[in-house]
Protein backbone atom coordinates (compact mmCIF):
# COMPACT_ATOMS: atom_id res chain seq x y z
CA UNK A 1 0.00 0.00 0.00
CA UNK A 2 1.23 3.37 -0.68
CA UNK A 3 1.90 5.73 1.51
CA UNK A 4 -0.55 8.30 1.90
CA UNK A 5 1.96 11.70 2.37
CA UNK A 6 4.06 10.07 -0.77
CA UNK A 7 5.18 12.73 -2.90
CA UNK A 8 3.69 12.13 -6.54
CA UNK A 9 5.15 15.05 -8.34
CA UNK A 10 8.21 17.13 -7.80
CA UNK A 11 9.33 20.14 -8.95
CA UNK A 12 12.26 21.04 -8.29
CA UNK A 13 13.75 24.86 -9.80
CA UNK A 14 12.20 23.63 -12.96
CA UNK A 15 12.60 26.10 -16.08
CA UNK A 16 11.82 25.59 -19.29
CA UNK A 17 11.13 27.48 -22.62
CA UNK A 18 10.58 28.11 -26.65
CA UNK A 19 13.97 28.52 -28.36
CA UNK A 20 15.25 31.71 -26.82
CA UNK A 21 11.78 32.75 -25.14
CA UNK A 22 11.85 31.38 -21.48
CA UNK A 23 8.38 30.64 -20.43
CA UNK A 24 9.27 28.87 -17.04
CA UNK A 25 12.32 29.81 -14.98
CA UNK A 26 12.49 28.58 -11.42
CA UNK A 27 9.08 26.14 -10.22
CA UNK A 28 9.42 24.11 -7.45
CA UNK A 29 6.55 22.63 -5.63
CA UNK A 30 5.32 19.06 -4.74
CA UNK A 31 1.54 17.40 -5.06
CA UNK A 32 1.35 14.94 -2.30
CA UNK A 33 -0.49 11.65 -2.79
CA UNK A 34 -4.43 12.43 -2.84
CA UNK A 35 -4.59 16.01 -3.32
CA UNK A 36 -6.60 17.68 -5.74
CA UNK A 37 -4.27 20.95 -6.91
CA UNK A 38 -5.20 23.79 -9.39
CA UNK A 39 -2.62 25.29 -11.55
CA UNK A 40 -3.56 29.29 -12.13
CA UNK A 41 -1.70 32.15 -13.60
CA UNK A 42 -2.39 34.86 -16.52
CA UNK A 43 -1.82 33.35 -19.84
CA UNK A 44 1.63 32.80 -20.78
CA UNK A 45 2.60 32.34 -17.43
CA UNK A 46 3.41 29.02 -18.55
CA UNK A 47 0.50 26.56 -17.03
CA UNK A 48 0.00 24.55 -19.44
CA UNK A 49 3.64 24.20 -20.79
CA UNK A 50 4.12 22.56 -17.09
CA UNK A 51 1.73 19.78 -17.66
CA UNK A 52 3.39 19.37 -21.50
CA UNK A 53 6.98 18.66 -19.16
CA UNK A 54 5.23 16.41 -16.83
CA UNK A 55 3.91 14.27 -19.73
CA UNK A 56 7.27 14.11 -21.70
CA UNK A 57 5.76 16.26 -24.50
CA UNK A 58 8.68 19.00 -23.79
CA UNK A 59 11.72 18.87 -22.20
CA UNK A 60 13.22 20.60 -19.74
CA UNK A 61 16.04 23.02 -20.02
CA UNK A 62 16.36 23.50 -16.23
CA UNK A 63 15.84 21.69 -13.29
CA UNK A 64 13.71 18.69 -12.61
CA UNK A 65 10.48 16.94 -12.32
CA UNK A 66 10.40 13.64 -10.42
CA UNK A 67 6.93 11.70 -10.83
CA UNK A 68 6.52 8.94 -8.33
CA UNK A 69 9.84 9.04 -7.07
CA UNK A 70 11.57 8.40 -10.85
CA UNK A 71 13.35 11.44 -12.33
CA UNK A 72 11.33 12.60 -15.40
CA UNK A 73 14.26 12.24 -17.91
CA UNK A 74 15.19 8.87 -17.74
CA UNK A 75 11.14 7.55 -17.92
CA UNK A 76 10.29 5.36 -21.51
CA UNK A 77 7.28 6.43 -22.75
CA UNK A 78 5.08 3.23 -21.96
CA UNK A 79 6.68 3.71 -18.35
CA UNK A 80 5.26 7.42 -18.04
CA UNK A 81 2.00 6.50 -19.05
CA UNK A 82 1.31 3.51 -16.23
CA UNK A 83 1.29 6.56 -13.94
CA UNK A 84 -0.05 10.00 -15.53
CA UNK A 85 -2.41 10.29 -17.74
CA UNK A 86 -3.67 13.31 -19.60
CA UNK A 87 -6.83 14.75 -20.02
CA UNK A 88 -6.49 18.03 -22.42
CA UNK A 89 -9.03 20.47 -22.96
CA UNK A 90 -10.34 19.30 -26.32
CA UNK A 91 -10.04 15.96 -28.20
CA UNK A 92 -10.45 15.01 -31.81
CA UNK A 93 -10.04 12.08 -33.61
CA UNK A 94 -10.01 11.54 -37.50
CA UNK A 95 -11.68 8.28 -37.94
CA UNK A 96 -15.83 6.99 -36.52
CA UNK A 97 -14.31 5.44 -32.96
CA UNK A 98 -17.30 4.30 -31.14
CA UNK A 99 -16.99 5.67 -27.11
CA UNK A 100 -15.86 2.46 -26.58
CA UNK A 101 -12.97 2.23 -28.40
CA UNK A 102 -11.55 5.48 -27.22
CA UNK A 103 -12.32 4.38 -23.27
CA UNK A 104 -10.06 0.86 -24.75
CA UNK A 105 -7.28 3.29 -25.97
CA UNK A 106 -6.85 3.60 -22.24
CA UNK A 107 -5.08 0.13 -22.12
CA UNK A 108 -2.73 0.81 -24.99
CA UNK A 109 0.18 1.43 -22.11
CA UNK A 110 -0.31 -2.59 -21.05
CA UNK A 111 -1.02 -3.83 -24.64
CA UNK A 112 1.71 -4.66 -27.38
CA UNK A 113 2.02 -7.05 -30.17
CA UNK A 114 2.92 -10.02 -27.87
CA UNK A 115 -0.63 -9.58 -25.69
CA UNK A 116 -3.73 -8.28 -27.13
CA UNK A 117 -6.05 -6.80 -25.05
CA UNK A 118 -7.63 -9.29 -22.27
CA UNK A 119 -10.85 -9.83 -20.47
CA UNK A 120 -9.52 -8.15 -17.42
CA UNK A 121 -8.59 -5.08 -19.81
CA UNK A 122 -12.30 -4.56 -20.65
CA UNK A 123 -13.17 -4.75 -17.02
CA UNK A 124 -11.09 -1.98 -16.19
CA UNK A 125 -12.86 0.19 -19.14
CA UNK A 126 -16.60 -1.18 -18.11
CA UNK A 127 -15.69 0.46 -14.74
CA UNK A 128 -14.26 3.72 -16.07
CA UNK A 129 -17.56 3.92 -18.28
CA UNK A 130 -19.67 3.01 -15.13
CA UNK A 131 -18.11 6.10 -13.00
CA UNK A 132 -18.33 8.61 -15.89
CA UNK A 133 -21.76 7.26 -16.51
CA UNK A 134 -20.21 7.13 -20.20
CA UNK A 135 -21.49 3.42 -20.80
CA UNK A 136 -24.70 4.33 -21.89
CA UNK A 137 -24.06 5.63 -24.36
CA UNK A 138 -20.69 2.97 -25.20
CA UNK A 139 -21.95 2.30 -28.74
CA UNK A 140 -22.41 6.09 -29.92
CA UNK A 141 -19.50 7.52 -31.90
CA UNK A 142 -17.29 9.45 -30.36
CA UNK A 143 -17.34 12.67 -32.59
CA UNK A 144 -21.31 12.93 -32.65
CA UNK A 145 -21.16 13.56 -28.96
CA UNK A 146 -21.65 17.22 -27.28
CA UNK A 147 -18.67 18.66 -25.86
CA UNK A 148 -19.30 17.86 -21.86
CA UNK A 149 -19.85 14.09 -23.20
CA UNK A 150 -16.77 13.94 -24.76
CA UNK A 151 -14.70 15.20 -21.77
CA UNK A 152 -16.42 12.31 -19.68
CA UNK A 153 -15.41 9.95 -22.16
CA UNK A 154 -11.80 11.51 -22.05
CA UNK A 155 -12.16 10.83 -18.31
CA UNK A 156 -13.27 7.44 -18.46
CA UNK A 157 -10.19 6.63 -20.87
CA UNK A 158 -7.64 8.40 -18.16
CA UNK A 159 -9.03 6.42 -15.84
CA UNK A 160 -8.36 3.09 -18.10
CA UNK A 161 -4.95 3.96 -18.19
CA UNK A 162 -4.74 3.58 -13.61
CA UNK A 163 -2.63 5.87 -13.63
CA UNK A 164 -1.40 7.17 -10.32
CA UNK A 165 -1.74 11.12 -11.47
CA UNK A 166 -4.23 12.68 -13.83
CA UNK A 167 -2.96 15.64 -15.43
CA UNK A 168 -6.15 18.20 -16.40
CA UNK A 169 -5.50 20.91 -19.05
CA UNK A 170 -8.24 23.34 -18.86
CA UNK A 171 -10.40 20.37 -19.17
CA UNK A 172 -13.53 22.70 -19.19
CA UNK A 173 -12.32 25.65 -21.03
CA UNK A 174 -14.74 25.04 -23.71
CA UNK A 175 -17.98 24.10 -22.43
CA UNK A 176 -20.52 26.14 -21.15
CA UNK A 177 -21.40 26.39 -17.15
CA UNK A 178 -23.50 23.80 -16.86
CA UNK A 179 -20.91 21.29 -17.84
CA UNK A 180 -18.81 22.85 -16.48
CA UNK A 181 -19.87 21.74 -13.02
CA UNK A 182 -20.91 18.64 -13.94
CA UNK A 183 -16.95 17.80 -14.71
CA UNK A 184 -15.48 19.36 -12.29
CA UNK A 185 -17.51 17.56 -10.07
CA UNK A 186 -16.95 14.07 -11.36
CA UNK A 187 -13.44 15.02 -11.32
CA UNK A 188 -13.38 15.62 -7.41
CA UNK A 189 -15.87 12.84 -7.07
CA UNK A 190 -12.85 10.50 -8.57
CA UNK A 191 -10.14 12.25 -6.40
CA UNK A 192 -11.97 11.78 -3.17
CA UNK A 193 -13.26 7.70 -4.06
CA UNK A 194 -10.64 6.76 -6.39
CA UNK A 195 -7.94 8.73 -4.15
CA UNK A 196 -6.33 9.54 -7.89
CA UNK A 197 -3.88 12.51 -7.55
CA UNK A 198 -5.00 15.64 -9.69
CA UNK A 199 -3.12 18.30 -11.13
CA UNK A 200 -5.56 20.54 -13.12
CA UNK A 201 -4.33 24.31 -14.85
CA UNK A 202 -7.53 25.66 -14.53
CA UNK A 203 -8.27 29.70 -15.89
CA UNK A 204 -11.60 29.67 -13.95
CA UNK A 205 -10.94 30.97 -10.48
CA UNK A 206 -14.04 30.07 -9.11
CA UNK A 207 -14.15 26.60 -10.10
CA UNK A 208 -10.40 26.35 -8.58
CA UNK A 209 -11.67 27.72 -5.34
CA UNK A 210 -14.62 25.66 -4.95
CA UNK A 211 -13.31 22.52 -6.03
CA UNK A 212 -9.74 22.03 -5.34
CA UNK A 213 -8.09 21.80 -2.46
CA UNK A 214 -4.82 23.81 -2.86
CA UNK A 215 -4.32 25.92 -5.25
CA UNK A 216 -0.50 27.11 -7.11
CA UNK A 217 -0.38 30.48 -8.88
CA UNK A 218 2.63 31.06 -11.36
CA UNK A 219 3.55 34.23 -12.66
CA UNK A 220 6.67 35.40 -13.87
CA UNK A 221 7.81 32.29 -14.37
CA UNK A 222 7.87 31.01 -10.49
CA UNK A 223 5.74 29.86 -7.96
CA UNK A 224 3.64 33.02 -6.35
CA UNK A 225 1.60 31.21 -4.22
CA UNK A 226 0.85 28.03 -3.27
CA UNK A 227 -1.98 27.44 -0.23
CA UNK A 228 -5.49 26.07 0.25
CA UNK A 229 -7.87 28.42 -1.58
CA UNK A 230 -9.36 30.30 1.89
CA UNK A 231 -5.89 31.25 2.25
CA UNK A 232 -4.86 32.16 -1.15
CA UNK A 233 -8.21 34.15 -3.12
CA UNK A 234 -9.51 37.07 -1.37
CA UNK A 235 -13.34 35.36 -1.30
CA UNK A 236 -15.07 38.99 -2.05
CA UNK A 237 -13.64 39.28 -5.66
CA UNK A 238 -15.35 35.45 -6.05
CA UNK A 239 -18.12 35.53 -8.14
CA UNK A 240 -21.23 32.42 -7.10
CA UNK A 241 -21.18 29.95 -10.22
CA UNK A 242 -24.67 29.81 -10.83
CA UNK A 243 -25.59 26.38 -12.83
CA UNK A 244 -29.10 27.46 -13.87
CA UNK A 245 -30.29 30.57 -14.94
CA UNK A 246 -33.57 31.18 -13.33
CA UNK A 247 -36.20 33.49 -14.18
CA UNK A 248 -36.87 36.46 -11.17
CA UNK A 249 -40.48 34.72 -10.16
CA UNK A 250 -43.65 37.28 -10.30
CA UNK A 251 -44.57 35.78 -6.35
CA UNK A 252 -41.23 35.71 -4.71
CA UNK A 253 -41.94 33.88 -1.87
CA UNK A 254 -39.95 33.67 1.48
CA UNK A 255 -37.94 30.32 2.55
CA UNK A 256 -35.68 29.37 4.78
CA UNK A 257 -32.93 26.38 3.69
CA UNK A 258 -31.64 24.54 6.04
CA UNK A 259 -28.40 22.70 4.91
CA UNK A 260 -24.97 21.31 5.92
CA UNK A 261 -22.31 19.87 4.34
CA UNK A 262 -22.33 21.89 1.07
CA UNK A 263 -25.68 20.92 0.42
CA UNK A 264 -26.91 24.58 0.42
CA UNK A 265 -24.66 26.17 -1.59
CA UNK A 266 -26.28 25.88 -4.90
CA UNK A 267 -29.84 25.90 -3.42
CA UNK A 268 -29.08 29.60 -2.02
CA UNK A 269 -27.52 30.65 -5.34
CA UNK A 270 -30.66 29.77 -7.59
CA UNK A 271 -33.04 31.03 -4.76
CA UNK A 272 -31.72 33.84 -4.35
CA UNK A 273 -31.35 34.56 -8.37
CA UNK A 274 -35.26 33.99 -8.81
CA UNK A 275 -36.02 36.94 -6.62
CA UNK A 276 -37.20 34.67 -3.17
CA UNK A 277 -36.46 36.19 0.53
CA UNK A 278 -34.31 33.32 1.77
CA UNK A 279 -32.71 32.68 4.77
CA UNK A 280 -30.74 30.23 5.34
CA UNK A 281 -28.95 28.11 9.05
CA UNK A 282 -28.00 26.91 10.94
CA UNK A 283 -24.85 26.22 9.57
CA UNK A 284 -21.44 25.58 10.68
CA UNK A 285 -19.18 28.56 10.54
CA UNK A 286 -16.32 27.20 8.39
CA UNK A 287 -18.11 25.06 5.89
CA UNK A 288 -18.99 26.42 2.09
CA UNK A 289 -22.82 26.78 3.12
CA UNK A 290 -21.79 29.88 5.31
CA UNK A 291 -19.42 31.13 3.23
CA UNK A 292 -21.96 31.77 0.51
CA UNK A 293 -24.39 32.74 2.44
CA UNK A 294 -21.81 35.66 3.64
CA UNK A 295 -21.11 36.46 0.48
CA UNK A 296 -24.59 36.65 -0.87
CA UNK A 297 -25.48 39.02 1.66
CA UNK A 298 -22.86 40.92 1.29
CA UNK A 299 -23.87 41.41 -2.04
CA UNK A 300 -27.52 43.15 -1.14
CA UNK A 301 -29.48 40.03 -2.28
CA UNK A 302 -32.57 39.24 0.17
CA UNK A 303 -30.70 36.60 2.27
CA UNK A 304 -30.57 36.83 6.19
CA UNK A 305 -28.50 34.18 7.46
CA UNK A 306 -29.66 32.81 10.96
CA UNK A 307 -27.79 33.92 13.72
CA UNK A 308 -28.65 30.77 15.49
Amino acid sequence: MKNENQTMLSFSHAAVGYGEKVVLQDVSFQVKKGEYVALIGSNGTGKSTLIKCVSGLLPLTGGEIEICGKNSRKLKARERAQMVAVVPQSYYVDYDFTVEDIVMMGRNPYIDFRHRESQEDREIAERAMKLTKTDMFRNRLYNQLSGGERQRVILARAITQQPDIILLDEPTSALDLHHQIEVMELIRQLNEKEHITVLAVLHDINLASRFCSRIVILKDGKVKADGPPREIINRREIIPIRVMDEKQTAKPLRIHVICGEKGGVRILEQLTNMGHFVSAGVVNRESDDAEICEYLGSQGLRLIPSRQ
